[in-house]
């Protein structure tokens, strides 16, 4: 179990062979937490966390850095003359034929449950027939407020 201790108002626990303290946290916004630091024991310090005094060091003018003169990239070696390998020809691409476009909704149960074309309405114009999903054929009407739909025909 941890030992806790508390040094010049603030909680200190050591958990194995490290110490932590207790940071609260702000009101209403978040908890409290421990947070690893040094030996709490005033006077006393971890090796770690105390650093070395040394004198105050002498403030000298820096001489400005040199640019490093560019580098260029390694040549390659020269090409051997000689015949250029044949290049194959690419093969033809086939050519699109113009056709009716393919539904959009890959979805087997939709198109199980849909009985009208699967193609939407508002791609053709008002009287259009096409056959549905159920077998039957489909006209388009449009209403007064311009919405396009299949109406059994």
């Amino acid at each position: 179990m941890a030992t806790t201790k508390t040094v010049k108002g603030k909680k200190y626990r050591k958990v194995g062979s490290r110490w932590e303290v207790w940071v609260p946290g702000k009101r209403g916004v978040r908890k409290g937490y421990w947070r690893k630091t040094s030996n709490p024991t005033p006077g006393r310090s971890s090796k770690r966390s105390a650093p070395k005094k040394t004198a105050p060091k002498k403030t000298t003018r820096k001489a400005p850095k040199r640019k490093a003169p560019k580098r260029s990239a390694p040549k390659k070696p020269a090409k051997k003359k000689g015949k250029a390998p044949k290049k194959t020809p690419k093969p033809a691409k086939k050519a699109k034929r113009p056709g009716p476009s393919k539904p959009t909704v890959k979805d087997d149960e939709y198109h199980r449950t849909r009985p009208s074309p699967s193609d939407s309405a508002t791609l053709y114009s008002e009287g259009y027939q096409m056959r549905g999903n159920d077998g039957r054929i489909y006209r388009i009407s449009v209403s007064d407020s311009g919405i396009h739909r299949w109406v059994p025909a």
